[in-house]
């Protein structure tokens, strides 16, 4: 399954651009100042990945909810919007997973990531950008999501 499927909250996307040529790095680095880390060392693969670092994550209590519930993320929660969700510590960012999850539960994994990753291309080269970028890393255009 492709890292996209399995995340979705802003720390997990910023993770998953990073392996992407256009990675918007304003954003890894605010969540690396947030953690007191280097923008590299914030890593989350989702919320039942292994593979996670930085203050931000290994504090989350949106993944640890997810494993105790042995859920994939909030797509899948009964109780979605909780106060887990209401307290997440990036304030920019809530809006955003409450918007995102809110639509993958609606339209399914399949359909809203074909959605979210139409919905954020570069309209000048077509480039996948994180939902919070502001220019292209590949053209430079400036774009408005």
């Amino acid at each position: 399954m492709n890292i996209y499927h399995r995340v979705e909250c802003i720390v997990g996307f910023a993770q998953y651009w990073q392996h992407i040529k256009n990675n918007d790095q304003n954003l890894k680095q605010m969540l690396a100042d947030y953690s007191k880390t280097e923008p590299e060392n914030i890593i989350c693969e989702g919320c039942n990945s292994q593979k996670t670092f930085g203050l931000v994550v290994s504090n989350c209590a949106i993944k640890k909810c997810a494993e105790e519930k042995k859920i994939d993320g909030c797509h899948q929660c009964e109780d979605f919007i909780c106060k887990n969700i209401d307290e997440f510590p990036i304030q920019p960012a809530k809006k955003e997973m409450i918007e995102s999850i809110s639509l993958r539960k609606k339209l399914g994994t399949e359909e809203w990531v074909e959605q979210v990753e139409r919905q954020y291309s570069c309209p000048s080269c077509g480039s996948k950008l994180h939902r919070l970028a502001t220019i292209c890393g590949n053209c430079n255009t400036p774009v408005t999501f």
